[in-house]
């Protein structure tokens, strides 16, 4: 049995001297000694040597031996012989002509075999191992078209055609139960192949030429129901797609993906994150909307590599209200799942942090008789009373309405439903003693089922438990499956790990806890994901290198297994949907180099490299790389991009530390249908020794960040419908030096400072909100804090427009030019001596702000232990280092930490030392007195905030002598919070835990309770 092929006309190989013939030869089960024999019967022009490069390949694609043969002449043919080494496998087989020309003519012949051993001098006799082939015919003549193939119709059993390709071919999609397909189709070069009649499922199947045999009883591939011809000048050859023959396979019955486990959490006033989970690898979608009619949808991601484990972040939410969404999850298939409609109430404005006293499945017990609502919110449905005491599980929330948190409980007996969190607490408190179990879990029997990228890892507990996996590169881990099992505890464990590295090694421990709560965790494992299949015709990707960064361009190489074509798919986010001008289509290549240019300065990019032969494609993963051209080549730390609809408009949010930097577009502010927006931190290093600050104004010690707006790619947008609104969040140690009151953002362009139009400043959130015409570098600016005679803080005015002692220029971001900052003059809030001496009346620590601090910190600049300048009125790290200095200095505390030992902060020992050297007498001086007029406390207080219910809260823990008479100050600081667990100690509330576990230091409902009690007796 043998391939061939007519030749005629005029092949040159001057494209590429070292493959004008290539075949691809599949055979099965030749015995050790048969031969692979090639018979070139074309006329060769004088002094030219054709050669057959042979690679021998086993069923897995191991190239089991390479031989260079030079063709030999046996009568008026040309032949080359090479042993067969492998029992089964495939060969392929270039031959090459050095120079000159292959001149063909009637009747001449390309031909491969297979000959026994016994007939190894005139292969006259072949063997029966050849099972299938493809010919690639020679390089056309550079005058001669390739061929081509059209469409003619096709009947009512074919599915569909596709056409098109390197080299031209037809695909015929074979349609679903249909025994036989045809399709009629015509060919610029002569052929007489015009039908095809084939089956739909693996097997061996007749092709036929018009009725006429042309090859009878070929192995044919049907794996991917489709069967591809290839076009060819003088005959039509058949392309086999796919390995040697499969066993039978039945068509499987349409399964949807299994969606479970839904949750919303962080739902704030504009922004929630869903999640949920699927039993098969699929991608992830939310549809959302104020009705069950929905009307939006998220960003569809998770398409190329999908996954079981789902979260999407919906933004751009409106305050207070309520929100009906699905999830929808479409697997390899194209199955796709929708869940049941479910809900979230989105926070009101200014309503208090989210809360994580408790979590999906706790169990919890009622503190007082307790309403449960339809919904999570005051004006919601009463389903019911629980009485004090009842039992129940969290099944979701928590969710803020009305000032208050919200859980929805499944309780024991009796309506379930939404009820407040004040009145609940985790069961095992004191209404109910505390489990005598303290055995952790007995874990045994893990082991591990592993794939490429997926890995199961099963376990067993001698006791009900829940189930969770630690897992990463080195045995400190850093990733955590989701936690499972914890409503329903089990004794059998399984967890399934998706997204790794293939032929990676990875560590790994499980984790199972009890319903008493005792957390059982495994030694260190490892295992190992297996290397990828390689595929007989697939090419592979690696050592995939950026390189060449310049403003506009970049350079991406790669190189791949096999010849195949070269292509760069790029974006600004991981989608990736812009391409380069697929290269290397005809001739293919092993090293890929492709340049992106006119791509944007400063800007962060995505890619993925792509190879293919024919319709087989390669794809390397994701990559990144960031243009140059930033401000004082300041490099890039971090970025956030995203796509934002004109209609929708949207937010962009950058987190860096405890900054954020957030942008919000308003609707039809933007011309295209949606653009990308992109929020960077750039290294402030760079930018600001390089760059002057605005006339006399002072830098902040907030990062500096570029944002940058884009059509796409390669393009920008420069002007907006609307203005855009940016919000800073920033500390207070970033406006260290800077009086507050005058703090802006400004935009430098590369040449100029802008001033943001509308500033506002929230002190007491720390948030600074501006809007912008333009993007570009944003940086938070400020006027210096100075010293009076008095000690009060003031500040000198900034002048708009006027000259940096840089040389920069800075003027309004608005049409109208804004006048400057404001000055500001802080008044002394500290006691004065009859001989006019400031003194302390105060406990200090760090983060506080004021008159106190100014004094606090003139008497350590006279003290020599801060530099002259740094009276910032604020009690920073610089301060607290130099009141450490200072404790130290005349022994009142040498160690600890300001809320242990004092060793920082300014308590009563320190403060006397401190007015002492002032020249102040202390020995009578008179308490701040404790105010008998606040009111009861109403909501739930910890550390950090501030106001009159903290002051209250203060004067009630001075009665109680657990705080100094002076310490009434409104902030919630480690003092009072070491009080309140003092308190709490006391009165037998709670003795342990922390804040967030078991209240200890905060106030919750009982300790709350306990302070109204005695509010009424200040």
């Amino acid at each position: 049995m043998y391939a061939s092929v007519n030749l005629t006309g005029t092949y040159k190989s001057t494209a590429n001297a070292t493959r004008v013939l290539r075949q691809y030869v599949h055979f099965k089960k030749p015995t050790a000694t048969d031969f692979v024999v090639i018979y070139d019967d074309v006329a060769l022009s004088a002094g030219n040597a054709i050669k057959a490069f042979m690679h021998f390949q086993n069923p897995t694609n191991t190239i089991l031996d390479s031989i260079n043969k030079t063709v030999v002449s046996t009568g008026s043919s040309r032949r080359v012989n090479s042993k067969v080494l492998s029992p089964a496998g495939n060969v392929i087989i270039t031959t090459d002509n050095a120079s000159g020309t292959y001149t063909g003519g009637a009747g001449k012949t390309y031909r491969t075999t297979i000959c026994p051993s016994t007939d190894s001098t005139t292969c006259s006799t072949q063997a029966t191992s050849l099972e299938s082939f493809t010919i690639h015919q020679p390089l056309a003549n550079t005058t001669d078209a390739l061929p081509s193939i059209g469409l003619v119709s096709t009947d009512a059993n074919s599915a569909g055609i596709e056409i098109g390709g390197a080299d031209p071919k037809v695909a015929v999609f074979a349609k679903s139960g249909v025994d036989k397909n045809t399709v009629a189709f015509t060919t610029t070069h002569s052929s007489t192949a015009q039908y095809l009649v084939a089956g739909l499922v693996p097997g061996r199947y007749d092709i036929k030429k018009d009725n006429v045999d042309l090859l009878s009883n070929i192995l044919v591939d049907f794996s991917d129901n489709s069967l591809y011809f290839e076009s060819t000048k003088g005959a039509f050859q058949v392309f086999i797609v796919g390995a040697p023959l499969p066993p039978p396979v039945s068509i499987p019955e349409v399964v949807l993906p299994v969606i479970s486990g839904i949750a919303t959490s962080s739902v704030g006033t504009s922004t929630a994150t869903i999640t949920w989970n699927t039993d098969v690898n699929t991608d992830t979608q939310v549809e959302y909307g104020l009705t069950t009619g929905y009307g939006s949808s998220s960003n569809l991601k998770d398409t190329s590599i999908k996954v079981t484990s789902h979260s999407v972040v919906l933004s751009s939410l409106s305050p207070n209200t309520t929100y009906n969404f699905r999830v929808k999850s479409r697997d390899a298939a194209n199955n796709i799942a929708n869940s049941s409609n479910q809900i979230f109430i989105t926070l009101p404005v200014g309503s208090t942090t989210i809360s994580t006293k408790f979590r999906a499945g706790d169990r919890v017990q009622t503190t007082s008789n307790l309403n449960v609502r339809s919904t999570a919110s005051p004006t919601g449905t009463l389903l019911g009373t629980q009485s004090i005491g009842n039992l129940g599980t969290i099944l979701g929330g928590p969710t803020n309405n009305g000032g208050f948190n919200w859980w929805n409980v499944n309780y024991d007996s009796g309506v379930d439903g939404w009820s407040v969190e004040d009145y609940l607490q985790v069961n095992g408190t004191s209404i109910t003693p505390p489990s005598s179990d303290t055995t952790v879990p007995v874990i045994s029997s893990i082991n591990t089922s592993i794939d490429t990228s997926t890995v199961t890892i099963t376990w067993s507990t001698n006791e009900l438990s829940d189930t969770q996996v630690e897992y990463g590169l080195t045995s400190s881990y850093g990733s955590v499956s989701v936690l499972t099992d914890s409503t329903t505890k089990v004794n059998s464990h399984t967890i399934i790990l998706n997204n790794l590295i293939p032929a990676t090694t990875y560590n790994f421990r499980v984790k199972s806890k009890d319903a008493a709560g005792n957390l059982a965790s495994s030694s260190n494992q490892t295992f190992t994901t297996q290397a990828p299949p390689s595929s007989p015709l697939a090419a592979v990707i690696s050592n995939i290198k950026v390189s060449s960064i310049t403003n506009t361009s970049v350079n991406i190489s790669w190189t791949t297994s096999k010849i195949a074509s070269s292509q760069v798919l790029y974006g600004l986010i991981d989608s990736v949907n812009f391409k380069t001008t697929e290269v290397n289509i005809a001739l293919g290549a092993t090293n890929h180099s492709v340049n992106l240019t006119g791509l944007i300065p400063c800007s962060k990019y995505r890619f993925r490299v792509r190879s293919s032969i024919t319709n087989l494609e390669s794809l390397g993963a994701v990559g990144t790389f960031a243009t140059s051209g930033c401000t004082a080549n300041a490099p890039i730390l971090d970025e956030s991009t995203k796509e934002i609809s004109r209609t929708l408009g949207g937010e962009l949010s950058l987190v860096s530390g405890l900054n954020n930097m957030k942008i919000t577009i308003p609707s039809n502010s933007i011309t295209p249908s949606s653009s990308f927006f992109q929020l960077q931190s750039l290294s402030r290093n760079e930018f600001i020794t390089s760059i002057t600050a605005p006339g006399s104004k002072r830098y902040s010690l907030a990062p500096v960040y570029h944002i940058a707006a884009f059509n796409s790619p390669t393009s920008t947008i420069s002007t907006f419908a609307q203005p855009i609104t940016i919000t800073f969040t920033y500390t207070d140690s970033d406006i260290e030096g800077i009086n507050e009151s005058t703090l802006k953002l400004y935009r430098y362009d590369g040449s100029s400072w802008y001033e943001l139009s509308g500033c506002s400043v929230n002190v007491s959130t720390n948030n600074i909100t501006c809007t912008s015409s333009g993007f570009s570098e944003i940086v938070l600016i400020g006027d210096a804090s100075t010293t009076t005679a008095s000690g009060s803080s003031s500040s000198g005015t900034p002048t708009s427009g006027g000259s940096s002692a840089g040389g920069s220029s800075y003027s309004s971001d608005s049409s109208s030019t804004s006048g400057g900052g404001t000055s500001s003059t802080g008044s002394s809030q500290s006691s004065q001596s009859s001989g006019g001496q400031v003194k302390l009346t105060m406990s200090l620590y760090r983060g506080l702000k004021g008159a106190d601090i100014i004094t606090l910190q003139n008497f350590l600049i006279s003290q020599s232990l801060l530099t002259p300048n740094s009276t910032t009125g604020y009690f920073g790290p610089l301060t607290e280092a130099a009141v450490k200095a200072f404790q130290v200095k005349y022994g009142i505390v040498t160690s600890g930490t300001p809320s242990t030992t004092g060793y920082g902060s300014i308590g009563p020992i320190t403060r006397a030392k401190i007015n002492e050297l002032l020249g102040v007498k202390t020995t009578s001086t008179v308490s701040t007195p404790v105010s008998t007029t606040g009111g009861k406390l109403a909501k739930p207080l910890y550390r950090g905030l501030r106001g009159t219910d903290v002051t209250t809260l203060q004067n009630v823990l001075i009665k109680e002598g657990l705080l100094s008479s002076d310490s009434n100050t409104g902030y919630f600081g480690p003092l009072t919070e070491a009080a309140v667990k003092a308190f709490q100690v006391k009165y037998g509330i709670v003795t342990s835990g922390t804040p967030s576990t078991t209240g200890y230091g905060s106030i919750g409902p009982r300790t709350r309770a306990k302070i109204n009690e005695m509010v009424g007796n200040l």
